[in-house]
């Protein structure tokens, strides 16, 4: 498939891509797939608590200036 240059966001596009489909915002995942009192939420919360005391536990011990990203 060949983009026309109305189409194309960039120079470096992808031109492999056969087609994009937009997702719907987090808001309506939200709404539509609720995890409130269920296991996916008690697994989530857990997974997150974990990576928290890891980074704390492990930057208690290395200082490093290049950092890291972790969303909790």
């Amino acid at each position: 498939m060949t983009l026309s240059n109305e189409e194309k966001t960039s120079l470096t596009d992808d031109e492999r891509i056969e087609n994009i489909v937009p997702l719907p915002p987090p808001e309506h995942l939200i709404r539509f797939f609720p995890i409130q009192g269920t296991p996916v939420e008690q697994l989530i919360a857990e997974t997150r608590r974990r990576v928290r005391e890891s980074w704390h536990s492990a930057s208690q011990w290395a200082r490093d200036d290049r950092g890291s990203f972790v969303n909790c």
